[in-house]
């Protein structure tokens, strides 16, 4: 309100001081740039304002708020993306990792850990998984291979 006074009072808003700044462009407040702005809106011919930004209303101010905070918004959701990805990503390394722990032990191990993996390529088996013998695979082409790697009699 007082820079309003000031510049309704005469003060000009495109003097210089000993850096060759203007008021608008030696003010750090964003209020005072505003300000600035709208009074240039009001009084157009007042002043020579070819150092300030062009002139500001009160609804250009209000759609300029509403852009920020949308960007703000957008900027936010593409945070939460982005931290929910990485995390996607960590889970899918440490699978990586279970599925080679599980790849690397004997067959007679893999039996014996009981755990929910097809017993060649390691991945989690479906709801129904293929059996063969004691062994259980995820799809028909792992048990296929399988049964043409090892036989059953080579087996475990």
């Amino acid at each position: 309100m007082l820079k309003r006074q000031i510049l309704t009072a005469g003060g000009d808003p495109c003097v210089k001081n000993h850096l060759l700044q203007t008021p608008y462009a030696a003010s750090p407040h964003h209020d005072t740039r505003v300000a600035f702005r709208l009074f240039q809106a009001q009084y157009p011919e007042k002043y020579n304002y070819s150092q300030i930004p062009g002139p500001l209303t009160p609804e250009l101010l209000q759609q300029e708020k509403e852009k920020k905070a949308q960007q703000k918004r957008a900027k936010r959701q593409r945070d939460k993306e982005k931290r929910a990805k990485r995390q996607r990503d960590k889970e899918k390394q440490a699978e990586k990792i279970k599925t080679n722990k599980f790849l690397q032990l004997t067959d007679a191990e893999k039996v014996k850990l009981d755990e929910p993996r097809c017993f060649l390529c390691g991945t989690h088996l479906p709801k129904q998984p293929f059996e063969y013998d004691k062994y259980k695979f995820c799809s028909i082409r792992c048990l296929q291979n399988h049964r043409n790697l090892r036989p059953l009699h080579m087996s475990a």
